[in-house]
């Protein structure tokens, strides 16, 4: 996990607050987490470039994990990965240079019960992706300036997300 500004992995029961992770461009995430039942609250900032195509913040295979985080200036905001279930979060992303929120899985996981309440202001391309199987969950999201798109689905046919609560706001978005 070279270049991570923190890095939770096969950690239960914790609270990371008063955190601030800047300039983790080198292969780094700001924040990781890979562990569950957790309170998060933290800032990153600067995280992941053009090279190293790390987040800001990234929640992955991981449950029952709440906080909010606020991004500014990474190469993607901030992404919910494989295998998540009951993730509470809220982002607040700020200029990010590709894509402001990511909720995806590999085709072999699946991700369900999850709330997630994200703001973008300005990104280079895509405010908030939703991918592959990405179930049972309440998205919210308001996604002012995105280069291309304010959201897209990445979706095929085998592993389509369901049975999502979307409530989307864009504006000044591409399509």
């Amino acid at each position: 996990l070279v270049g991570h500004g923190l890095a939770l992995t096969k950690i239960t029961n914790y609270t990371i607050s008063d955190v601030k992770a800047i300039n983790c461009g080198n292969a780094g995430v700001g924040i990781f987490i890979n562990s569950n039942e957790g309170q998060v609250d933290c800032i990153v900032e600067n995280c992941g470039n053009a090279t190293y195509t790390g987040p800001g913040f990234d929640i992955n295979s991981s449950k029952y994990v709440t906080g909010s985080v606020v991004s500014f200036s990474c190469y993607d905001g901030a992404r919910i990965l494989d295998n998540c279930w009951g993730i509470n979060l809220r982002a607040s992303i700020y200029n990010a240079t590709r894509h402001g929120f990511t909720y995806n899985n590999q085709s072999t996981n699946v991700s369900y019960n999850n709330n997630i309440d994200a703001t973008v202001y300005t990104c280079g391309t895509t405010g908030f992706i939703v991918g592959l199987n990405c179930r049972s969950s309440n998205i919210r999201a308001a996604i002012y300036s995105a280069g291309v798109v304010g959201m897209t689905f990445t979706n095929d046919v085998t592993y389509h997300a369901t049975n999502l609560n979307i409530d989307l706001c864009t504006e000044n978005s591409g399509s």
